[in-house]
């Protein structure tokens, strides 16, 4: 009896439980906590059944979740766009390049004077490609597909507004060269730019001598140093100003060139470096005529190389092929490492007419011991890459170097036999 007395009375607990519910559903109690708890954990182990017997479609939040994962970490410290840059990615939208105001964020520009030119030096930035040169509204340059912009060299008129514009591009085959001018409004291809150059050039007074210090990293008050990446190449640039003359290069205490007599001057020096390994070149002015200097540095220090030598070198650090030390200058020929006179065209030379005395009339010579003499000539002949003064006879040696005006073949003397006394 007593048994069935407390199961009657848990009964009537439960029904009165129930009624409770019912009757007050917009309250909470602990008990209320407790069983929603129940059927969240309930819900969740259906939810869990459910996964296994068939897999639910992904819900909003997670497709954004997978739409953002693959997007990668930019490296530390860069921003991505410059990650891009570093590898070598070039915008895929390519620029109109105003070279009489570049922009700043797509270029670099250097402002310097070659010789009483003055120029800038446009580059575009890593990774910029250049459809088209302007200069303002005024449309210079169109470049085809194949053809990347590298840089230009705008020579600039006395108010400072670009009048004739040195291009070079980069092609399947390799670089090319274009030049030029402008024609009122309008840019035409330049079929002359050192008539040009000269035309440009800024009239100065007396100039002041001085020297450039290869050591030198920045500008000083005559001369302008600037450093930038041409075709591959890192290279330091170094220019007289303008109202100066550069008659010595040093590197710190120790002189590599000095001009010889009062006609000829520095007008810029070029340092190549890529990785360890540098080369100089140095451009000499004697009134109409260009030589250059070639140097390779080797512990520290710099050597004449010659010119093939050095072209072989700059080729290399383009294409980044090791470079081994250079060879000591060949004793084969008197002042090897002398400046090689080349012009910026070769011009036709019909009004040169140095010749040996053998082939004028009434001139007094040993048959074993020939002369030259130049009759006047318009663009001079060299002797060792020295001037010689017009209407003298100069005597010949073996292996004496020759040069008629500004044509880059050069004559060697050397004889056939035994030298008469």
């Amino acid at each position: 009896m007593r048994i069935l007395a407390v199961l009657w009375t848990v009964c009537l607990v439960r029904l009165c439980s129930a009624g409770s519910l019912c009757c007050f559903r917009g309250s909470k109690t602990d008990d209320d906590e407790v069983t929603d708890q129940a059927e969240q954990e309930s819900s969740n182990e259906v939810s869990t059944e459910n996964l296994r017997a068939v897999p639910p479609q992904p819900t909003e939040p997670k497709e954004e979740d997978a739409t953002e994962a693959p997007q990668s970490v930019p490296s530390e410290g860069y921003p991505q766009e410059l990650d891009a840059q570093s590898a070598g990615h070039v915008d895929p939208t390519p620029i109109s390049l105003d070279l009489a105001s570049p922009d700043k964020d797509k270029s670099q520009s250097f402002d310097y004077y070659f010789g009483t030119n003055a120029v800038q030096l446009i580059v575009p930035k890593k990774g910029v490609s250049v459809s088209k040169l302007m200069n303002g509204t005024e449309n210079i340059y169109t470049l085809s597909s194949e053809e990347t912009f590298q840089y230009a060299k705008v020579y600039l008129n006395k108010d400072g507004k670009p009048e004739l514009a040195l291009i070079t591009l980069g092609t399947s085959s390799g670089h090319s060269q274009k030049a030029y001018s402008k024609n009122g409004s309008k840019w035409e291809p330049c079929t002359d730019s050192n008539a040009k150059m000269n035309g440009l050039r800024t009239p100065t007074g007396a100039k002041l001598c001085t020297s450039i210090d290869l050591s030198l990293e920045t500008s000083t008050d005559n001369c302008t140093i600037f450093e930038v990446d041409l075709l591959g190449v890192k290279t330091r640039q170094l220019y007289p100003k303008l109202g100066y003359l550069a008659t010595k290069v040093m590197d710190a205490n120790k002189e590599l060139w000095e001009c010889s007599k009062g006609s000829n001057a520095c007008l810029s020096c070029l340092i190549y470096k890529h990785g360890n390994n540098e080369v100089l070149e140095i451009l000499v002015v004697d009134n109409d005529s260009l030589g250059y200097n070639y140097f390779v540095k080797n512990d520290k220090e710099w050597k004449n190389v010659t010119k093939e030598d050095f072209l072989k070198r700059l080729s290399d650090m383009k294409k980044g092929i090791a470079i081994p030390p250079p060879k000591e200058p060949s004793q084969e020929f008197p002042n090897p490492t002398t400046s090689t006179l080349v012009p910026h065209e070769e011009p036709t030379t019909p009004s040169q007419s140095a010749v040996p005395p053998s082939e004028q009339p009434g001139a007094k010579k040993k048959a074993s011991q020939p002369y030259i003499i130049d009759l006047n000539s318009t663009n001079g002949t060299f002797l060792n890459d020295e001037k010689i003064e017009p209407s003298r006879y100069y005597e010949l040696r073996e292996k004496d170097v020759l040069k008629f005006g500004h044509s880059s073949r050069e004559y060697v003397l050397m004889h056939d036999g035994p030298i008469d006394a």
